[in-house]
């Protein structure tokens, strides 16, 4: 039987169940992926990173998923998130997430609103948060094509179904 998970938006209903009413509003929420990358085949973050999404009160882990990168010899932990607030407050909490241990790095994305950013070692490594304040960020322009499309080619790497 084949296995059909698939990431969707919550409903208001299913956002009321996960979060007290009074916290945010729910047209604020997003889903999020972190794909972390894993060099060393000695090391597995996988403990380390769920221990501190389930220490974060505003995030909710939906999936885990592995999997293996042999072109580039590593490992991949693909990390499915609900988040009651917006991505750009997150910054702060995926830099320190990068840095609790040694051989990984991650992308994290906004699913709903199309956002990259990188983390590495306890810092923003790239995307729009780095590169371009988001006052100045214009999603039509041609010049961010490249940054598209490297979203759209981690959603499309998921293991697990991306509902749009």
């Amino acid at each position: 039987m084949e296995n059909k998970k698939v990431f969707e938006r919550m409903s208001s209903e299913e956002f009321k169940t996960q979060w007290p009413q009074d916290w945010i509003d729910f047209t604020s929420y997003t889903r999020i992926l972190l794909v972390a990358n894993v060099y060393d085949n000695d090391y597995d973050p996988e403990i380390e990173i769920l221990k501190f999404i389930e220490e974060k009160t505003f995030l909710k882990l939906a999936f885990v998923e592995k999997t293996r990168e042999d072109d580039w010899e590593r490992n991949l932990l693909w990390i499915y998130l609900h988040d009651n607030s917006e991505f750009k407050y997150l910054n702060e909490d995926f830099a320190a997430l990068s840095g609790i241990g040694d051989g990984f790095n991650f992308q994290a994305v906004d699913i709903d609103n199309r956002i990259l950013q990188g983390y590495t070692y306890g810092d923003l490594d790239s995307g729009m948060y780095c590169e371009i304040d988001p006052e100045d960020f214009d999603p039509n322009s041609e010049e961010n094509q490249t940054y598209y499309e490297s979203i759209d080619l981690r959603l499309n790497s998921s293991p697990i179904k991306i509902e749009e």
